[in-house]
């Protein structure tokens, strides 16, 4: 990320005052692409506004694996229109023609097949987990937003090299929303009403989303989005529209309850939990097993994925800890506004009172003393653990399945809160969950990505920063990575691969009969693996166990290969409470054992000068022992009296460095001002320093001392009309000039002629005769004319102009310098020249001449 933070500040100091949007939008993606996670995230806040929102990258096949080789998938449409509409037609009919025959491809643009996907899924499909980003690619190749994956343009052109020895070869095509295709406007244009409806809805989300913590990937766009599949209307009961589906499906005889949830982010929280309610009295009205489908599920609301879950697996569920790293954003967005959402695990009670403005207290020791672990030579500085407090909301399951009655498949991609879903179960082992999709023989299998919460860049500067939001971008943050269940793990949930029970050969999901009776097929298989033939030993948390309470947790023991209620044995307490030594009871956790003294106000010996605390023995505070810390501020400690006396600070007059204008200093004078210094924290008027000039003096740069400011009335070359200037007359106007900073009347300059006189070829003023068209006129009035100088005026429509003079010669004993200025001529008797004259003199003088 710093290399490419340098690239771009790079960029911005090359291109001057203006900045193209397009090159700068795309080295940012490229910066943000540098952890793989999507999260990490720019959204575009009005996509018309910006030419790059309206571009979509577009590909006539996408890429399936059976066994070990990759194959072409050409999709049924693209935009709602066959892709022969975009693509030439002979190529779109070749490539279907491979895929009917499953003819493997060998190579791609000369490499391996399945490698060639694999590299371009992590180049432009930025997930932590190989499979995860081979499963976005083979689901969005055909249609990849650049806005949001720049493709290269050399990345644009593919090679496809058969196994039966045949090529195929097809560029990238670049569809514009907001410019449509030639020739086919009318067949673009619900495509591009649905894109706009779309990315408005996006624009709406992600205003309405500010300030709220959610658990979701950015959203894409895919083929679903264009075309109605009506074939999936008969398999479910309860539809949420490309959120959450459920049915009762029949195959081989045996029926089974579905549900495929592909987000758990609908419109409202509530419209969410009316269509899983209705799933949930669904299931009641039978016990037969669940089938979860979760495609290309990127997340959503924690408080959708609590309430599902809690309907599948109600005795499993629990509460999510979470921590956030220190540092100065996370501070300002526990202060304007999620730290009221956050409580303390033990207590259960809330870290911050609730305010309607930014909080501005302290935040408190679970903020201000932070915990810190070490992973590998990485610090990870965070503060307490916390509960996010979300919807408490729970429909209450009749009939709960045990965990190898419900089969969970995830495809890999599974991001944020589904993977905070997947992993509950894979924790708890809650069910039986399976993988899918991803690369053929991979050995790194994962149920998810990225359990945490993501935040819009609003959330930091509480609208105060609006670099970011001036250019029409939105910034998505991670924040609040989960822990994992096991509470001796201090590793966020983020940085830890959960394994499936198992993997499944299935390459995409299919929302139709058919596509769900080969999962149904495996899940049979899952199911028969699985079965309840349990390993001698094992427990499993069972809520039909009667010692169950609100501080103990019981579970069935596996004997003989079978779980009898009449084995119920303690698991373990309940969160927030721990076991006694004597292992007899569940007790309220009041702290975490730790020889640190914590302080107390308990304490007796607590005062407005002493410091006393506690410290936690087996879980709790002992008060009875309770033990000194320290002096509270402004106290020290007495070593004779072991007490905290006050401190008393003596009075200072100043701080060392200070220093005070003043008169004592005897430097003082009436140009200069001099400062008393602070010595022992008093002023001493015997060490005074150079302050500066009084009013009406400034500085001289040379001599370093005050000298009187001289204010001109003028500046040099000004003139102002003076009627005591000598050669005024009744006729003529002249002006002082300013010499050293004022008008001098002594020496002055022509202005014009009085009312309608003008200028005669005698020099003089009178009434209005014409000169001779071309004459020239040595005159005194001419305005540019300089000491020393002599200029001519011109005679020009019967006047002479003296705003256009021109230069003639020195005065006599003058000569021009190198300067082009007239100088006083030193007598040299070895370069007299007095005979000589420049050609412009003799031009003049012939024309006076003929005068």
């Amino acid at each position: 990320m710093d290399a490419e933070a340098s690239k771009i500040k790079s960029y911005i100091d090359s291109q001057g005052n203006f900045v193209i949007f397009h090159d700068l939008y795309v080295k940012l993606l490229h910066l943000i692409g540098g952890p793989r996670d999507l999260h990490l995230s720019l959204t575009l806040d009005t996509f018309d506004e910006k030419k790059i929102g309206g571009f979509i990258v577009v590909n006539p096949t996408s890429f399936s694996f059976k066994g070990t080789k990759a194959y072409v998938n050409v999709p049924a449409s693209i935009f709602g229109n066959p892709v022969g509409v975009i693509f030439n037609t002979l190529t779109v009919s070749n490539l279907k023609s491979k895929m009917t025959k499953n003819i493997a491809i060998k190579t791609i643009n000369g490499v391996e097949a399945v490698k060639f996907i694999r590299d371009y899924a992590m180049k432009y499909f930025l997930l932590k987990n190989e499979n995860g980003a081979v499963t976005q690619l083979k689901s969005e190749f055909t249609i990849i937003p650049y806005y949001a994956n720049p493709v290269d343009i050399a990345d644009t052109t593919f090679n496809l090299v058969f196994e039966d020895n045949s090529e195929i070869s097809f560029n990238s095509k670049l569809f514009n929303q907001y410019a449509g295709f030639t020739g086919h406007q009318d067949k673009f244009k619900r495509a591009k009403e649905i894109l706009q409806k779309y990315r408005e809805e996006i624009s709406a989300r992600n205003k309405k989303e500010r300030g709220r913590v959610i658990y979701r990937a950015p959203d894409r766009i895919t083929e679903d989005l264009f075309v109605n599949k009506k074939e999936a209307d008969t398999l479910y009961n309860v539809t949420l529209n490309r959120v959450l589906s459920c049915g009762i499906k029949t195959y081989n005889n045996k029926k089974y309850n579905i549900m495929s949830v592909f987000s758990f982010n609908s419109n409202g929280f509530d419209e969410f939990v009316v269509n899983a309610k209705k799933c949930g009295e669904l299931f009641d009205t039978n016990t037969d097993p669940i089938v979860v489908f979760l495609p290309m599920n990127g997340g959503g609301y924690i408080d959708a994925e609590n309430y599902l879950y809690n309907i599948l697996s109600p005795n499993t569920n629990y509460e999510k800890r979470s921590v956030g790293r220190i540092n100065p954003s996370t501070e300002k967005v526990l202060r304007n506004g999620f730290g009221y959402a956050l409580k303390d695990p033990i207590t259960n009670q809330y870290w911050m009172d609730y305010s309607a403005n930014v909080f501005v207290g302290p935040l408190g020791d679970w903020y201000d003393k932070p915990q810190s672990e070490m992973y590998g030579s990485t610090q990870f500085t965070h503060f307490s653990e916390s509960i996010l407090v979300g919807n408490s909301t729970i429909y209450k399951t009749k009939n709960i399945r045990k965990w190898n009655e419900i089969v969970v498949f995830s495809d890999h991609f599974c991001y944020s809160a589904c993977s905070i879903f997947t992993k509950n179960f894979v924790e708890k082992k809650s069910a039986i969950v399976a993988t899918y999709s991803g690369l053929p023989n991979s050995q790194f299998r994962a149920v998810g990505e990225s359990p945490t919460a993501v935040i819009q860049d609003y959330s930091i500067h509480n609208g105060e920063e609006t670099i970011l939001s001036d250019l029409g971008i939105t910034l998505g943050l991670s924040f609040l990575p989960t822990l994992p269940l096991d509470k001796s793990n201090k590793v966020p949930s983020e940085y830890l691969v959960h394994q499936p029970n198992d993997y499944v050969e299935i390459g995409e999901f299919q929302n139709t009969a058919e596509g769900i009776d080969v999962f149904l097929e495996q899940a049979n298989l899952l199911m028969q693996k699985y079965s309840s033939n349990c390993e001698n030993g094992k427990v499993t948390q069972d809520a039909k166990c009667t010692k169950n309470s609100e501080s103990e947790i019981w579970g069935i023991k596996c004997v003989n290969g079978e779980y009898l209620e009449a084995n119920c044995v303690f698991m373990n307490c309940s969160s927030g409470y721990v076991r006694d030594t004597s292992n007899t009871i569940c007790y309220k956790k009041e702290c975490e054992n730790s020889d640190k003294v914590v302080e107390n106000s308990e304490c007796p010996k607590t005062s407005t000068s002493e410091s006393w605390g506690i410290q936690c023995v087996n879980n709790k505070k002992d008060v009875a022992n309770c033990k000194f810390i320290e002096c509270k501020t402004g106290y020290k400690l007495n070593t004779t009296t072991n007490k905290c006396d006050k401190i008393v600070t003596p009075v200072t007059e100043c701080k060392s460095g200070e220093t005070k204008n003043s008169v004592d200093c005897k430097e003082t004078s009436e140009s200069s001002i001099y400062a008393a210094t602070c010595v022992n924290g008093k002023f001493d008027y015997t060490k005074c320093v150079f302050s500066t000039c009084q009013s009406g003096y400034e500085i001289n740069e040379k001599t370093s001392k005050c000298e009187k400011v001289v204010i001109s009335e003028c500046l040099e070359g000004e003139s102002k009309v003076d009627i005591s200037c000598k050669e005024t007359s009744e006729t003529e106007i002249w002006a002082a000039k300013c010499v050293n900073g004022k008008f001098d009347n002594t020496q002055c300059k022509f202005i014009q002629c009085k009312g309608a006189l003008s200028v005669d070829e005698n020099g003089k003023c009178s009434e209005s005769t014409k000169c001779t068209e071309g004459s020239v006129l040595q005159s005194e009035k001419c305005k540019d004319q300089k000491e020393n100088e002599i200029w001519v005026a011109t005679c020009e429509n019967g006047k002479f102009d003296f705003e256009k003079c021109q230069f003639l010669q020195c005065k006599e004993g003058f000569q021009l310098d190198e300067q082009n200025k007239c100088v006083k001529i030193v007598v040299n008797n070895s370069d007299q020249n007095d005979g000589a004259l420049s050609y412009l003199e003799c031009v003049l003088l012939a024309l006076l001449l003929v005068i």
